[in-house]
């Protein structure tokens, strides 16, 4: 069945690719007359593939967008609003925009901010369900805190982690497009929202109660 698509010329799309390798299979032979596109959140080497990043929104873009699924007919105020709440993800000012122009429709105020699109909370779930233990720990111990400018040492303190274990947990977690690492750590304000609607399993949970217990010693100096 695969082997008779390149009869047409046709674009092949393999969305969310994990595994480079595993893919191989699934590309066309010499002669087939497919172009292929494939999308991931990992980050690759793959040499023989052209990369092409695919930045978060601006916020000029962001309005822009929510004011053309609106057809215009939403407030440049509310439109500026929905792109603060996605924080340049386009699927969540989608989503917004198009629940915003129903409420237009019904003749009710729109509402920004509910909750999270369930299409942006599965590009979500999809690289945090490869995380490790200690990944998994890390993400939901940075949460708690600022997600715009989290100091590294500082949630070394929290977890009390060697060295290379923390730098392992983060590289995972920012291979995965999780946590942004540069001098700061940040993590995006929405993956916050979904880390707070999956818990952690038994064991791990008791390990996020220990860090919360460091986490209020250092702030609070209680626990």
């Amino acid at each position: 069945c695969f082997m008779r698509l390149g009869s047409e010329p046709a674009l092949l799309i393999y969305d969310n690719v994990v595994d480079f390798e595993q893919i191989t299979k699934w590309l066309p032979v010499s002669g087939m007359r497919l172009h292929v596109l494939l999308t991931t959140f990992v980050v690759g080497d793959a040499h023989e593939w052209a990369w092409i990043d695919v930045p978060l929104l601006s916020e000029v873009e962001a309005v822009a967008l929510a004011t053309e699924v609106t057809d215009g007919k939403l407030s440049v105020e509310k439109c500026r609003e929905i792109a603060r709440f996605a924080g340049g993800l386009s699927i969540q000012v989608v989503s917004e925009a198009a629940a915003s122009n129903f409420e237009l429709r019904k003749r009710r105020e729109p509402f920004v901010g509910a909750g999270i699109a369930p299409a942006t909370s599965a590009s979500f779930a999809r690289p945090y369900a490869l995380l490790d233990a200690d990944a998994r720990l890390l993400a939901h111990s940075v949460r708690y805190l600022s997600p715009h400018r989290i100091p590294i040492a500082e949630i070394s303190l929290h977890l009390g982690w060697s060295e290379d274990r923390l730098s392992s947990a983060l590289d995972l977690c920012e291979d995965l497009h999780l946590i942004a690492l540069d001098t700061h750590l940040s993590m995006h304000q929405l993956f916050a929202k979904f880390l707070a609607e999956n818990a952690l399993d038994s064991e791990e949970e008791l390990s996020l109660r220990e860090v919360r217990c460091q986490q209020w010693e250092r702030f609070l100096g209680a626990c």
